[in-house]
């Protein structure tokens, strides 16, 4: 993975995790805080202009596929 990416996706975590740890009601409250958020979070680096509202939130998706993100409380 490019230094460029890893920066990008460091941004997007640390601008979403707050939310995402936050206490929702629900699985879909959880996503759809997450997804409000990843919209309003503006990384830093190469690839920022680049990072639209639905990259900034697919990589979201991508967080919750890999397991660093949770949609669904345990």
């Amino acid at each position: 993975m490019s230094e460029e990416i890893r920066l990008l996706r460091r941004d997007m975590l640390h601008g979403v995790t707050e939310t995402h740890r936050a206490n929702h009601p629900d699985s879909l409250s959880r996503v759809d805080a997450v997804m409000t958020q990843a919209a309003n979070v503006l990384p830093a680096g190469a690839l920022a202009k680049y990072a639209r509202v639905p990259v900034r939130q697919g990589i979201c998706h991508h967080f919750a596929n890999e397991g660093q993100l949770r949609w669904r409380k345990t």
